[in-house]
């Protein structure tokens, strides 16, 4: 739906900035949330704070870029929840994944390490492409028999089927009927269809991602170990349904953000390796037809939902 679309872009942009820090050459970013004072000053100008603030500002300084931006990613999701509620939008609704992508350089302006920041409410998905990491959690998709790249989703689908939506459903009061909630809905999460939230959160699944560049002169092999075997890439996964983990990184990689309507009829690894046999076909410079090609296949398979499709190039 396009209000919740545009709503929800515009409560992210208003929940957090960037600012530049450092002088010429150095390419540090700092997030800076919104209503709250940092370090530096925000790009509007508003850089006023009462003493009231200090002790917020204190808990804030505690936490790391990657848990601000997670935090203000939910904030927006049930923002624009609310919105479309008092907009009288009581009937329908829409699943939601929104990705928010920093590059972080040297002091040489080299790209040494990528963030991607994913939060998603019902079953639109976000797939990475990247070098295998073997030590990664077992949560994550890998394609073993494609050993060199691999698909790994960082978000997580909020199926009506799923066991754990499926007990909070049902312990909030409401049941499964044919495998649809109230026997109305396939999805258990979404922004919007307010006469079914009560079961139907907008609360979405967050992960935060560093992908890490890995050059052929660096002392790390591809899979993500070191010259002595030991593994280098160490993920980490926290509560409160937030996931953060790293990946190795070659050139080439790319993020694939799209709604159920592809991933009904493919698989994780199916897209990623159909973009890669059309690049590796028609080379490097037909990136841009890249997305075109995952949405015919998705009706050539005969997709009957809406099928968008967005492929970003790390």
């Amino acid at each position: 739906m396009d209000y919740l679309e545009d709503h929800l872009a515009r409560n992210v942009a208003q929940e957090w900035t960037f600012e530049m820090k450092g002088g010429e050459g150095e390419n540090e970013v700092t997030v800076v949330a919104a209503g709250r004072k940092r370090r530096l000053p925000r790009s509007d100008g508003n850089n006023d704070s009462s003493d009231s603030d200090d002790d917020s500002e204190e808990e804030e300084e505690e936490k790391d870029d990657g848990e601000i931006i997670r935090t203000s990613l939910e904030r927006a999701f049930l923002l624009t929840d609310i919105q479309s509620r008092m907009a009288g939008l009581t009937t329908s609704g829409a699943t939601v994944v929104c990705t928010i992508i920093i590059p972080n350089f040297d002091s040489e302006g080299n790209c040494k390490e990528i963030e991607i920041h994913a939060a998603n409410a019902g079953d639109a998905r976000a797939v990475l492409s990247s070098t295998i990491a073997r030590s990664a959690s077992s949560k994550l998709t890998f394609n073993n028999d494609t050993p060199n790249h691999v698909a790994v989703r960082i978000t997580q689908d909020h199926k009506s089927t799923d066991a754990s939506e499926i007990e909070r459903i049902k312990a909030a009061g409401g049941t499964m009927i044919r495998n649809r909630v109230m026997g109305i809905l396939a999805v258990a999460r979404s922004l919007g269809d307010h006469g079914l939230k009560e079961f139907v959160i907008a609360k979405p699944y967050l992960s935060s991602t560093v992908v890490k560049i890995v050059n052929e002169d660096d002392d790390n092999d591809m899979d993500g170990n070191d010259n002595n075997g030991k593994s280098n890439v160490q993920p980490v996964m926290t509560n409160n349904n937030i996931s953060s983990t790293s990946h190795p990184y070659t050139n080439g990689e790319f993020l694939i953000v799209a709604c159920d309507g592809l991933w009904d009829v493919m698989e994780d690894d199916e897209a990623v390796d159909a973009v890669r046999a059309h690049v590796a076909k028609n080379g490097m410079a037909c990136r841009s037809d890249v997305a075109s090609i995952l949405v015919n296949e998705a009706l050539e398979r005969g997709s009957t939902d809406n099928v968008t499709v967005v492929v970003y190039w790390l």
